[in-house]
């Protein structure tokens, strides 16, 4: 047997709309975006967060909305890496319409995301996950007194080397190792 190799291949530079139709949003991400859009979310957490920006200077920022929305994704996800997240959102077309981001526009950035979660305040985060829980109880998607909040911290090492599996502690080679034919050479 020969070794396959992949052709390289010219994309399409133009792209038929109606392919993306079958991408249709995800039901749960379609009800809270109109929950959200009826409540006015973007102008209210403009509000909520108007004392932790710079009224003139500065670069500007990741839109309150879509900063907050973003951290709704990654919940629901279960995606904790500013990274992972940045990779998800612009693979998922479901997600950037959530985001309220056509095609055309790029994604946001994965160091944006991470400044604007350092530069809040907790104020305003705790005061607009109130506020999203309000609104989804007023809808009926939730019930409820008490919601609570896993803050388990996790320990972060991407060193290739210290990758190996939880239920026995073999490393990569050794988890690998096993899959590999037996040379007879």
């Amino acid at each position: 047997m020969t070794l396959g190799k992949r052709k390289p291949r010219q994309n399409s530079l133009w792209v038929d709309a109606r392919h993306f139709q079958a991408h249709a949003a995800h039901p749960f991400y379609r009800r809270l975006d109109e929950i959200l859009q009826r409540a006015k979310f973007n102008l209210e957490v403009e509000q909520l967060g108007r004392k932790d920006y710079a009224p003139i200077m500065g670069r500007p920022s990741l839109p309150p909305g879509v900063y907050f929305r973003c951290i709704r994704v990654a919940y629901f996800e279960g995606i904790d890496p500013e990274r992972g997240m940045a990779c998800r959102i612009a693979d998922c077309l479901r997600l950037r319409g959530f985001l309220g981001l056509s095609l055309q526009e790029s994604t946001p950035h994965h160091s944006m995301r991470s400044k604007t979660r350092r530069r809040l305040r907790l104020g305003p985060h705790q005061a607009v996950l109130r506020w999203v829980l309000r609104r989804l109880a007023r809808e009926g998607l939730l019930s409820g007194k008490n919601p609570r909040v896993d803050a388990a911290t996790r320990q972060a090492h991407a060193a290739l080397k210290a990758i190996g599996r939880r239920d026995n502690g073999a490393g990569y080679d050794e988890s690998v190792a096993p899959l590999m034919p037996n040379d007879a050479g």
